[in-house]
């Protein structure tokens, strides 16, 4: 990553970079340390800022390398949220940089949205001085986890190729064999009432890169008809 980042400075200089690092949205991939620190190198060296999204924060193993970390809140803004663990619904985050850039960024947030909700931040703070949000993390870890193996194993099993990952996350990606339209297949699931994530929605050059792909969100991945269609698609019949 770092290399093709370095290809594309000089034509398109860039001024900041976001990035999630581990269990990453779609891929489900991790980023290695070396990488890591290579990148925190290109932006010193270029003098751009990385926005570290660190959504899973809680549910990840807390010893994983993060950029904010490596780089002491430099040039990295680190920013976390309570919608992928609590709800969606409670739209209650945090951001973490330099102390100039956060004083910038107060007064900005000031000007459009004067202030988040007050309600919100007390039932997420409540939540965490009170115990109930550690104990719920202990069950949601377990959850994700079990959800993550079972579905790798079911796609798998169904024949698709299933990218590895570091840890547990909320996605896969997974590869159908020969080649195929992912758009195609996805009508054809939407047909059925299963929605599809292509991996065109991603990286919108893949369509002339690589097999058809998509992305599976794991609190699914073992549906039955979604497992049903899959085997259909591939050619493959369920185990009896």
């Amino acid at each position: 990553m770092t290399a093709k980042l370095a290809q594309q400075r000089p034509q398109n200089r860039p001024k900041i970079f976001f990035i999630q690092l581990l269990a990453h949205n779609p891929a489900g991939s991790t980023l290695s340390p070396a990488i890591a620190f290579g990148l925190i190198r290109l932006a010193e060296r270029w003098g751009f800022l990385i926005v570290e999204n660190d959504a899973l924060a809680d549910i990840v193993p807390p010893t994983l390398p993060r950029l904010a970390a490596l780089d002491q809140l430099n040039r990295v803004l680190y920013v976390g949220t309570f919608s992928k663990t609590l709800s969606a619904s409670l739209r209650c985050g945090y951001v973490s940089g330099p102390p100039a850039l956060i004083s910038s960024l107060s007064n900005l947030k000031m000007l459009t949205m004067v202030a988040s909700s007050d309600y919100v931040e007390r039932f997420v703070f409540n939540l965490i001085q009170g115990g109930q949000y550690l104990r719920h993390l202990r069950r949601l870890k377990t959850r994700v986890e079990d959800a993550h193996n079972a579905s790798k194993a079911g796609l798998e099993a169904a024949g698709l190729t299933v990218h590895s990952t570091v840890t547990p996350g909320f996605y896969l990606w997974a590869e159908f064999p020969g080649k195929r339209d992912e758009l195609d297949i996805c009508h054809a699931a939407a047909e059925r009432g299963i929605f599809l994530a292509p991996g065109q929605v991603f990286t919108p050059n893949r369509k002339a890169h690589g097999p058809a792909a998509i992305r599976i969100n794991v609190a699914y991945g073992t549906g039955p008809r979604f497992l049903d269609f899959v085997r259909e698609v591939v050619g493959t019949s369920p185990e009896r």
